[in-house]
């Protein structure tokens, strides 16, 4: 870790942030002898837009967009236990437990339903 004076940052900052970038470098920069900020490198961030590779095979049945019916509002989505506090996510659960589907979803708290099959 380098650790340095604000006026030494602003006077080597394209050299702090090329040791940031190249070798991994974390810099520390202090005013007065206190930490005020921290230059590190970057996390991988994994694109959340990008295919997954398990779902590749998936087809829709049914039109996703269709109107439900008066029997497809399942009763019991208001028994859920509570453990996700979107009641929309609640029916979503139910409805696909109704019918035998899998939610597309990477939330955990639907994973904590044991009626939930998710895929992600």
């Amino acid at each position: 870790m380098i650790i340095i004076n604000t006026h030494e940052a602003k006077t080597r900052l394209s050299a702090l942030l090329a040791a940031v970038e190249e070798q991994g470098e974390w810099v520390r920069i202090c005013r007065n002898g206190r930490p005020i900020a921290e230059l590190r490198p970057v996390s991988a961030t994994k694109d959340p837009l990008c295919k997954n590779p398990r779902l590749a095979g998936v087809v829709f049945m049914e039109d996703p967009t269709a109107p439900l019916s008066p029997e497809d509002w399942p009763a019991y989505a208001a028994q859920l236990p509570p453990i996700h506090a979107d009641p929309c996510d609640r029916f979503i659960i139910a409805t696909a437990a109704l019918h035998k589907l899998r939610i597309l979803t990477c939330d955990e708290k639907i994973r904590a339903y044991p009626e939930a099959r998710v895929e992600w």
